[in-house]
């Protein structure tokens, strides 16, 4: 409760950050944790569990192509949009991303302010967190899948960025 996840390109150079439930009621977040290589990030809200239920996380294993998947969003300012679309494609990579080919990619049309809400499937578990866009594409949407936050949340909670052994 009272955490939001969110893409850290969306987070990184504000100096307030707003959020704004459906009803209209707002709180200023904070910033918990980011890890900018992953393109996440993690905020705390001043909000109740039952005025802000969590999402129910789902996986990414598993997840087939041609499987209904939609985005929850605010594209170019309309707020509370769902857009749909199917997955077209499972372990891309994006240039500039430590995540490896892990990324899902699907076909739901993608406007400038949809970057950090999730990607749903048609049960209403949150599989990703949608990211990007391909440029010249009309419909190549891309999510970090959510088993990429769900591993690193407890580093985030913990130590405000992603653990990372090194030699």
């Amino acid at each position: 409760p009272g955490l939001v996840a969110t893409n850290y390109h969306v987070v990184e150079s504000a100096t307030r950050i707003e959020v704004i439930l459906q009803e209209g009621d707002y709180a200023d977040a904070t910033v918990v944790g980011t890890p900018p290589a992953f393109d996440l990030a993690l905020l705390r809200v001043p909000f109740s569990s039952d005025r802000l239920p969590p999402a129910a996380l789902g996986t990414g294993n598993g997840l087939r192509m041609g499987q209904k998947v939609l985005t929850v969003s605010n594209p170019l300012g309309l707020w509370h949009s769902l857009t749909v679309g199917v997955i077209s494609g499972l372990n891309r990579e994006l240039p500039g991303l430590e995540l490896g080919p892990s990324l899902i990619q699907f076909d739901a049309p993608l406007n400038p302010g949809q970057s950090g809400g999730p990607l749903v499937d048609s049960e209403g578990l949150v599989v990703g967190v949608t990211t990007a866009k391909m440029r010249g594409a009309e419909a190549i949407g891309l999510a970090i899948p959510v088993d990429v936050l769900a591993h690193i949340l407890p580093d985030l909670k913990e130590m405000g960025h992603a653990f990372r052994p090194r030699i």
